[in-house]
């Protein structure tokens, strides 16, 4: 079991137990001998394998009661664990100064008089729900671009949601499972009326055209830009790397704007070479 939090302002704890076979039962946690939190699985959330409890006020007491204790025992489904607190408190200290929140009010351990942070202007996007509704469809129907019958888009992680202005958001995941070497990612403008795909500027051999996918992308979030390799095998020697920009249009949705493109067909063992 562990405590977790979210980066950004107003974010909640939560207590998480790692094992999805144990589904059932009461989770019992008691500090020092002394009864500290009992919560039946049945409430409990099942989400990336995890039952995560969400009531930030009994997360807040047991937090308070770890802080001040010794010994930690948790009891779920039979089994009996036994945990030292004494590394606790530099845990809490260490959530902070991480999330940015050492010295503000939000802080959990190194409070101080300084507001809290604002929301990250990129965040993970690792479970179906958080999908814009409008475009789930893609990731969850068999038919969809990035359906079932293409694999499962969460297997190498999930994607991102990056703020490009005011009002308007990039989406990026992942397509269906990936190959031997390669992943391919896909692209949303998300405003606040709309969640639209979004196509990537590219140069074929006839000429000036467009793509819908993007392969083994690195996601710069102060430059916006996104950087692409597809390799041609797994050395890396050869294939297409590219770089986009993703722009705001003005007209409330992302443009992607081909910064470079560069390609090698020449799978010639050096991959320092290119392309």
């Amino acid at each position: 079991a562990f405590i977790g939090r979210a980066v950004g302002a107003k974010s909640l704890n939560q207590l998480s137990y790692i094992d999805p076979s144990k589904v059932s039962g009461k989770l019992e946690l008691s500090i020092d001998g002394k009864p500290a939190l009992s919560v039946d699985a049945s409430v409990m959330k099942l989400q990336d394998e995890q039952l995560n409890y969400g009531d930030a006020e009994a997360v807040a007491k047991l937090i308070e009661a770890m802080r001040n204790g010794q010994k930690l025992q948790l009891k779920f489904a039979g089994k009996v664990s036994n945990y030292s607190l004494s590394g606790f408190v530099g845990g809490l200290i260490y959530i902070d100064e991480q999330q940015s929140r050492a010295g503000t009010v939000d802080a959990l351990q190194a409070k101080g008089a300084k507001s809290a942070p604002p929301a990250p202007d990129v965040t993970l996007i690792k479970d179906v729900q958080q999908i814009p509704e409008q475009v789930r469809k893609d990731f969850t129907d068999e038919d969809g671009i990035c359906g079932t019958s293409n694999g499962d888009s969460f297997s190498s992680g999930g994607g991102f949601n990056a703020k490009i202005a005011d009002g308007l958001n990039l989406i990026g995941m992942p397509c269906g499972s990936p190959g031997a070497y390669n992943q391919s990612y896909v692209f949303y403008s998300q405003s606040e009326n709309q969640t639209v795909p979004i196509s990537l500027p590219t140069i074929s051999d006839a000429g000036p055209s467009t793509t819908d996918q993007a392969w083994n992308i690195d996601w710069s979030q102060s430059n916006k830009t996104i950087t692409a390799f597809f390799k041609g095998r797994g050395l890396g020697d050869c294939g297409i790397y590219d770089v986009w920009k993703a722009t705001d249009d003005g007209e409330g949705k992302v443009r992607f704007v081909l910064v470079e493109e560069r390609s090698k067909g020449d799978c010639d063992g050096n991959y320092a070479g290119g392309p």
